[in-house]
């Protein structure tokens, strides 16, 4: 596959952060007609897949292997998160690809653990042109904002399309979700996707004044229990090995410090403790 290296994009960075606000950027929200204009809403499509999108930016691509034989792992199912951010909403299509066709009831039921099914408020079946599908709504908890996914199955992916934080009825989730199509060849090839430079651009650890919306000036950077929506984790990449640690049997763990930024970027990326021979930077 000529992809499958491990693409960890800005927006997958991001996602760890899209819900930490401060407290002056949450007084005032911006003018709906401002967060259109910093959104370019595009059609994305990628020559490895079967759908297209329509994205408020170019997403980023991480992409994982799963084994599905145990430690043989002759059987192996790829997955790919394609991840957007704007305004305080996560966007993602998630695609699933095994040798033979993957089992939408099987991703189905691996997504939705315990907890998730307990707290679902909605749940039908639903078809896409030919292809079946399932959407549900469910309520993170304990954040208690709405979380809109659809799964559907072609023949050769199941595909799990979702909005993470706003509402069910924001118009740009809407959007977002009616513009999902698959068999469509149309739009901006993804590629290699928002590469990490793109995102964890260094900025100085003593921001400078930025007028936010409504004249409020923001000029603190605010910690984890300062603020009120509280930052959570969206996607979490797999940290990986790199051969030379495995020859030198170097094991450990990496310690980073950042800053989540109001725009859902991470900036200020410090390391606190790393580990050598690339395991660090991987």
């Amino acid at each position: 596959m000529s992809r499958f290296k491990t693409y960890v994009a800005c927006a997958c960075l991001s996602l760890l952060s899209l819900l930490a606000l401060n407290p002056a950027e949450q007084t005032k929200a911006a003018p709906t007609s401002l967060r259109q204009e910093q959104a370019q809403w595009e059609r994305y499509r990628t020559l490895d897949e079967e759908f297209s999108v329509l994205m408020p930016e170019l997403p980023g691509v991480y992409q994982s292997m799963k084994c599905l034989d145990g430690p043989l792992c002759q059987l192996q199912r790829i997955d790919t998160t394609y991840s957007a951010y704007s305004d305080g909403v996560v966007y993602l299509v998630i695609s699933y690809k095994t040798p033979h066709s993957p089992s939408l009831e099987d991703i189905i039921s691996e997504r939705l653990s315990p907890d998730v099914s307990a707290s679902i408020t909605f749940q039908s079946e639903v078809k896409l042109n030919k292809f079946k599908g399932r959407k549900i709504i469910y309520t993170a908890k304990p954040y208690g904002y709405d979380i809109v996914t659809g799964f559907y199955a072609t023949k050769e992916h199941v595909y799990e399309v979702s909005a993470v934080g706003g509402s069910r009825t924001d118009a740009a989730i809407k959007k977002f979700f009616e513009s999902f199509e698959l068999g469509g060849r149309k739009g901006t090839e993804i590629g290699e996707g928002a590469r990490l430079s793109d995102a964890a651009t260094p900025a100085p650890v003593t921001p400078k004044k930025n007028e936010v919306a409504g004249g409020i000036q923001a000029t603190q950077i605010y910690k984890p229990n300062e603020v009120t929506r509280k930052a959570i984790i969206v996607v979490k990449p797999s940290p990986e090995y790199t051969e030379e640690a495995r020859r030198n049997s170097v094991t450990g763990k990496v310690t980073l410090q950042m800053i989540f930024n109001s725009s859902g970027r991470v900036t200020n990326i410090h390391t606190v403790s790393g580990l050598p021979y690339g395991l660090t930077e991987n």
